[in-house]
């Protein structure tokens, strides 16, 4: 980036993907690492209570590895929003008038249960 110029405004490749094509990190190969990566398996060896040797091992989902490579696959096909919604109001006349209309009803008088625990 330029001056706040980035490098496709400039009609450029990005030097980062350069460098990534240049090391065989094509879109092909990514591709395929997302894929192996988002069906990703683990095996889970079962053990005897007590014992160090494995009676037998299944193999398993990876879940937490299929699930942070879904993400990067979602972020790189740009599902998620690339925009934010920025809601600006103020409360403060609403706040205002509701804090009022508390303080009208409830200045000067105990919660019921502590006004009941005085008068006995």
């Amino acid at each position: 980036m330029v001056a706040g110029i980035s490098a496709k405004e400039l009609n450029q490749p990005d030097p980062l993907d350069v460098a990534l094509e240049q090391e065989g990190a094509t879109a092909e190969f990514t591709a395929k690492k997302f894929k192996k990566l988002a069906d990703a398996k683990m095996i889970k060896p079962f053990l005897p209570k007590g014992e160090t040797v494995v009676v037998y091992s299944k193999v398993l989902e990876d879940n937490t590895t299929q699930l942070k490579a879904t993400i990067e696959i979602a972020k790189v096909r740009n599902w998620y929003p690339k925009t934010t919604v920025e809601l600006h109001h103020s409360l403060t006349e609403e706040t205002e008038r509701w804090m009022a209309e508390i303080d009208g009803r409830t200045r000067g008088k105990l919660p019921a249960k502590l006004a009941d625990e005085e008068e006995g």
